[in-house]
């Protein structure tokens, strides 16, 4: 199908190598077992005489005591060797990795732009190795070894320089984000596997007590700055977290492509599953549309939703019809020979450079609202009762509009999505005041039994859908 998740690679058919890779990869380990057999033989209780006496073999099932005796130095024991290939642990250890001891600058597997780009100067100092570590990125994937590299102060300046001209020049300006935006808010990444990773030293101590409360990072801010300037037309990200709804980006400008902590029709969707329909046809139509792709922490290790990345990147190389893709990434990338521009510096470092070039301002972090008695939980939206598109009514007209409930105890149904047509109750709010929703989900589309799930909606849909800024509504009243 053309919307599955996955373009190539490894193909997880239970589902739990996927969920448990990051944990347990490194746990792999060579285990040699040492069986020994001893011999068994058999006596009788009588004492009886040899059974290899004569031809009256009367019981051969059985020696004698004396001729157990006379024989028990020729019996020796089997001993069988076993080599498994690989045996979990109990607890998974994280690969081997150091500081280098001295100096070491990446080296380029064909061309130097993959250091810098095709924008990038051949007489620029290669990016300097922070933390070596020989473990894959993504095991099982189409992926580089977990090193990391940092650009020189002087280089990383001239390369924010070249990418904030591209950002003025670009008039369909693609923001492709992956786990690596978040990390400095305290979410796990995929790819970041050496223990002396920078992302995870420099976030020891700030984790969330759940990944849920997690606030957005800096560079969530300044991607909704780039927006409200007017530069950021579209953003596809792979995370479900809904940080950037939280730092204030639009969710009708936002693709979940790969599901949504906060949606509760857009639930994520297994690294075998498929992509849903409407979120791929968008995807589809800006890959084919956006001029610009800032690629930022993220892999690229073969999802589908790299081809944004990829198309665009070949259209600049191929004929000049667009600016190209830029990869801000502190571990090296299979698409890196493509890129414009190549950054390996910290996210929210380069992004604050990029708003001082643009002379944008440095967003200031919001405060969450938690959960009170006392807000508003009743919405007029405007859209159809039945399938929850979009009504081509007036914002105005209060009297066409349909009142969804989100008070305690109301009822609601999923417009689309795989679980479309399931019934939800809303059973309060988390603490940041996203609704908390429960629905029975069937386990398997031809079978009768359902499971309840409690999934949240998050707290800006009440003004995304009071304004009628996105197409179709994912809930409905009852």
């Amino acid at each position: 199908m053309m919307n599955q998740q996955r373009a190539q690679g490894f193909q997880d058919t239970n589902g739990v190598f996927a969920q448990q890779i990051k944990a347990r990869r490194a746990s792999l380990n060579k285990v040699t077992t040492i069986v020994t057999h001893l011999p068994t033989v058999m006596t009788d209780q009588q004492d009886k005489p040899s059974t290899f006496k004569g031809n009256e073999k009367k019981n051969t099932n059985f020696l004698s005591s004396e001729e157990l005796s006379r024989t028990k130095n020729c019996l020796k024991p089997t001993v069988t060797k076993v080599t498994t290939s690989y045996a979990l642990t109990s607890e998974p250890e994280t690969p081997h990795s150091q500081t280098p001891r001295q100096l070491k600058r990446l080296q380029v597997e064909s061309i130097w732009q993959e250091a810098h780009g095709h924008l990038g100067k051949k007489y620029w100092t290669y990016p300097k190795m922070i933390t070596e570590c020989d473990a894959d990125a993504r095991p099982g994937y189409s992926t580089r070894k977990a090193h990391e590299y940092m650009d020189e102060d002087s280089v990383l300046l001239e390369k924010v320089k070249c990418l904030a001209t591209m950002i003025k020049k670009s008039k369909n300006f693609l923001v492709y984000t992956g786990a690596g935006i978040s990390t400095s808010s305290g979410i796990d990444d995929y790819a970041s596997v050496a223990a002396e990773s920078t992302i995870k030293k420099k976030n020891a101590f700030v984790k969330p007590r759940s990944p849920l409360l997690a606030a957005p990072t800096f560079a969530h801010h300044a991607v909704t700055s780039l927006y409200n300037a007017g530069y950021v037309k579209r953003w596809i990200q792979q995370n479900h977290d809904g940080l950037p709804q939280k730092a204030g980006y639009p969710q009708e400008k936002l693709n979940e492509i790969h599901g949504a902590w906060f949606d509760p029709s857009n639930p994520v969707v297994p690294m075998s599953g498929s992509l849903r329909s409407d979120l791929f046809s968008d995807m589809l139509e800006w890959e084919g549309k956006c001029d610009l792709v800032l690629s930022m922490g993220t892999s690229m290790c073969g999802m589908n939703s790299d081809r944004v990345f990829t198309t665009c990147s070949k259209k600049a190389l191929r004929n000049g019809n667009a600016l190209g893709g830029v990869i801000i990434n502190l571990q090296c990338t299979q698409f890196d020979h493509l890129s414009a521009l190549r950054i390996f510096a910290p996210i929210d470092t380069v992004m604050k450079l990029l708003l001082q070039q643009l002379k944008l301002q440095i967003p200031k972090p919001l405060i969450n609202v938690t959960s009170s008695a006392s807000v508003q939980d009743y919405f007029y939206i405007p859209y159809n009762r039945h399938n929850g598109e979009r009504s081509s009514i007036s914002l105005s007209d209060q009297q066409q509009k349909i009142g969804l409930d989100l008070r305690e105890g109301a009822r609601v149904r999923l417009t689309c999505g795989p679980y479309a047509g399931d019934v939800g109750e809303i059973v309060g709010k988390n603490r940041d005041g996203h609704y908390k929703i429960r629905f029975l989900h069937k386990l398997k589309p031809n079978k009768p039994l359902r499971m309840p799930f409690e999934r949240l909606l998050g707290r800006w849909w009440a003004k995304t859908l009071s304004n009628g800024a996105i197409s179709r509504s994912p809930i409905v009243p009852v």
